[in-house]
């Protein structure tokens, strides 16, 4: 499986890309991308959009009275 890194290995040093080649000395494993570190915060702000669209979508509640049991029988797994 490893002799499958180095299929363009070559063509890539030679073309000056020697950092991407793996199981070299200076192929880098971590990328120098600051940016990556807010990828939780937009994954966190995704979710509560979601949950806001679910909330969004039970409008039709709000003028009835439902039970938490009939919530969760359309928003969540009931036993």
């Amino acid at each position: 499986m490893l002799g499958r890194t180095t299929l363009c290995a070559k063509k890539l040093e030679k073309a000056g890309l020697g950092k991407y080649v793996r199981n070299t000395k200076g192929y880098r494993t971590m990328a120098k991308n600051y940016l990556m570190l807010l990828q939780p915060g937009f994954a966190l702000f995704a979710a509560v959009g979601i949950l806001f669209i679910f909330i969004l979508c039970s409008a039709l509640w709000w003028d009835t009275t439902a039970t938490a049991a009939e919530i969760f029988a359309v928003f969540g797994p009931v036993s």
